[in-house]
This record gives structure tokens, C-alpha cells and sequence, in this order.
């Protein structure tokens, strides 16, 4: 007769894992695989240098190119942003976001899917396109601030007696 087994384990096998630190948490990871998710950055977004070092703290991969990859990251309001819209609007595995989806994932502490509506960042084609000369992270984003304001009602002209 054999000798009966301990059911006694060692702790290493039951330990729980480290803590991860939450501001280096890994957000863009495959749901259904745990691989780092690939995303491209459309090279004319503004801040596209600090978004792909975000990105690869929270575990995910930047793809040099869109062909291959189901995240496309765009800035909405510039002519190549919604070039690349057109392009895959409505193709099966491909979803085209606004470049600010990346903070917003970050922010929320998790990956901002369709289940939450994209955090809101989902490229629609009706996003207003701003001119060239222009700075579309503050015209065009709806955050901008006249240099000119008209004065307060009520303070200078009062207008026609």
C-alpha cells in the first residue's frame, strides 16, 4: 500500500501575485487572450510620441502600420484622421478612435471597449475638420477660448437710448 499524500502545500504555489502598481497597471491587453493589444497611432496626431509610451507602460504594442492591427488611433479633426475613417468605416475587426481614447482607458483604469461606448472616442465622420493653420487641439475640440471676448452684459456700451 502506498504511503498517503500530504495535502499540505507549499505557499509558493498558492501565493497571490505581487501588486502591480496601478499608474504602470497593463490596461491594452486582449480581453480574450492577455496579449498586449496592437494599436496604431496615425502619424499626424499631436502628441503621438507620448501616446505610444503610454501605451507601451500599459502593456500594449504599436504597430507601424494600420493594416494589420483592429485599433486605429486618428485625430477626428485633421484631414488624414477622417481620410482614415472613410477608409475603414464599417470594416469588420477594424474600429477607428480618437487619439484622446488612450487617456481616457488610462484614466478609467481599464480598456475602454463597446461596452462603454468607446469612453466616447469612437471617429463617427461628423467631427468638424479643422484648416491646416489652425490648432485643432484647441479650435476644433470645442475647448476654445476667444483671445477677444465680448464685455459682460451690462459693462461699457449700453447700447441705443
Amino acid at each position: 500500500m502506498a504511503p498517503a499524500r500530504s495535502t499540505r502545500r507549499a505557499h509558493s504555489q498558492n501565493a497571490p501575485p505581487p501588486p502591480t502598481d496601478p499608474q504602470n497597471a497593463p490596461l491594452f491587453l486582449e480581453p480574450m487572450m492577455g496579449t498586449p493589444l496592437t494599436i496604431y497611432i496615425e502619424k499626424d496626431v499631436d502628441d503621438r510620441d507620448d501616446l505610444v509610451d503610454l501605451i507601451t507602460k500599459h502593456g500594449g504594442a504599436v504597430s507601424p502600420s494600420y493594416s494589420g492591427t483592429p485599433y486605429i488611433l486618428v485625430d477626428p479633426h485633421k484631414e488624414s484622421g477622417q481620410n482614415l475613417f472613410r477608409q475603414y468605416a464599417g470594416k469588420k475587426g477594424k474600429i477607428v478612435l480618437h487619439s484622446r481614447w488612450v487617456h481616457e482607458c488610462v484614466r478609467a483604469g481599464a480598456l475602454q471597449t463597446f461596452q462603454n461606448n468607446w469612453a466616447g472616442c469612437k471617429v463617427t465622420g461628423a467631427e468638424n475638420r479643422c484648416p491646416s493653420s489652425e490648432r485643432p487641439s484647441l479650435v476644433c475640440s470645442g475647448l476654445f477660448v476667444a483671445t477677444n471676448p465680448a464685455p459682460p452684459p451690462g459693462d461699457g456700451d449700453h447700447g441705443p437710448n
